[in-house]
């Protein structure tokens, strides 16, 4: 039996920004194999595939978990979504899917796109959150899926990370539409209609543009912002201070639940040691967290959607988000304390931010001795590195 949740679109919420600017990019999805959404968790990838997908008809919808790593459970559910979107076309795959009645996934896609040589309209099928998908079957499966679907029908996958879908042969032969969070990034014009749409009181333009270059455009830290204003009566500009510092728990709250608790202990601790650096290296990361190719480590990082932005063209420098990287300095005071080399004192652990000033070493975050929880272990720790 299937879930039907997990084959519906998600519900428009009332006050959500148009993001008009994403929605003319994606006017032309239909001229494309694959249409990928990739950014780290929160930047608003399903709520702007659910505005695209408003009023469209031949439009299946599929939402995974991590159940669907079994090959049987992800062929009845795809199948299902393109029978959505078909109005019931293809029975015999259908059939096939729900008997299990095939030999392999590839097998069974095979005959889907036997039934979909009649169907001639344009079809669109969604799948969300293929980042829980670990199964290398799978993956294999989806890359024949694209290499063979009709031309008339478009994959759209949302994913925090990037997919082993054969992303890079699809971007040679311009059959690919790809969206990152850079773009997914609130502009100051969406920040403001989003502030307007939520706070009682009208907001500067100035002030909402200020917030948005704090958040990097962030969709989550600006709504968690105008939660804040909202429940305790504060100016957004005091809720972005108050987020924007060590002690966001709602913030806190969400990058654990949604980021550090889905990745391996390996890759957790990497995170919380590289945080003390501000921007990072192949040599610094070496340094900081023992990895012997800091680099690949990176890279990984980033397919990985882990909140990780290139610094330059050439890829050598790499930074974290910014209020990513305050909330794993402050984890990184619980979790790992004494792992890193210790000073003396200590300091309450609700203290604001610290100020930094710069190392010997280029990208390192020191702390001032007078500051935060822990400072004086992240500042021994940086010069350690430098």
């Amino acid at each position: 039996m299937l879930i039907p949740s997990k084959l519906s679109r998600p519900v428009r919420l009332d006050h959500t920004v148009v993001r008009e600017r994403l929605l003319a990019k994606l006017s032309g999805a239909n001229n494309f194999r694959l249409a990928l959404i990739t950014s780290p968790a929160g930047y608003g990838k399903t709520t702007l595939i659910s505005q695209w997908a408003a009023g469209k008809n031949d439009i299946g919808w599929y939402s995974l978990d991590e159940g669907d790593n079994q090959q049987e459970r992800f062929a009845s559910y795809l199948i299902a979504a393109v029978q959505q979107a078909t109005n019931g076309h293809c029975a015999i795959c259908e059939t096939m899917a729900q008997k299990r009645q095939y030999a392999s996934l590839t097998s069974l896609f095979a005959q889907l796109f036997i039934e979909l040589a009649e169907w001639h309209s344009p079809l669109y099928l969604v799948i969300d959150d293929y980042h829980l998908i670990t199964n290398p079957v799978i993956h294999e499966s989806m890359r024949f899926f694209i290499r063979h679907q009709p031309e008339n029908l478009t994959l759209v996958v949302l994913s925090r990370n990037l997919p082993q879908l054969g992303i890079a042969n699809l971007r040679v032969r311009d059959q690919l539409l790809e969206i990152g969070s850079q773009q997914l990034a609130f502009t100051h014009q969406e920040a403001k209609q989003f502030f307007d749409c939520r706070l009682s009181s009208p907001i500067e333009a100035a002030e909402s543009s200020w917030i948005c270059d704090d958040v990097s455009g962030w969709a989550t830290a600006l709504q968690l912002i105008a939660l804040s204003a909202r429940q305790n009566t504060h100016s957004a500009h005091k809720s972005a201070r108050r987020l924007a510092g060590i002690n966001a728990s709602h913030l806190s709250d969400y990058l654990v639940d949604e980021v550090l608790d889905n990745v391996d202990l390996a890759t957790r601790h990497f995170l919380l040691k590289s945080a003390i650096l501000r921007s990072m290296n192949d040599a610094l990361i070496t340094r900081v967290t023992g990895e012997e190719n800091g680099q690949m480590r990176l890279e990984e990082i980033e397919r990985q959607g882990l909140f990780l932005q290139r610094m330059d063209d050439t890829g050598e420098w790499f930074c974290y988000h910014p209020l990513f990287g305050n909330f794993l300095r402050q984890r990184c005071q619980w979790e790992l304390a004494a792992e890193l080399p210790v000073g003396t004192g200590g300091g309450a652990a609700g203290n604001p931010p610290c100020r930094r000033r710069k190392l010997d070493g280029p990208g390192i975050s020191q702390r001032s001795d007078s500051s935060c929880a822990g400072g004086r272990r992240c500042a021994d720790a940086a010069r350690y590195s430098a």
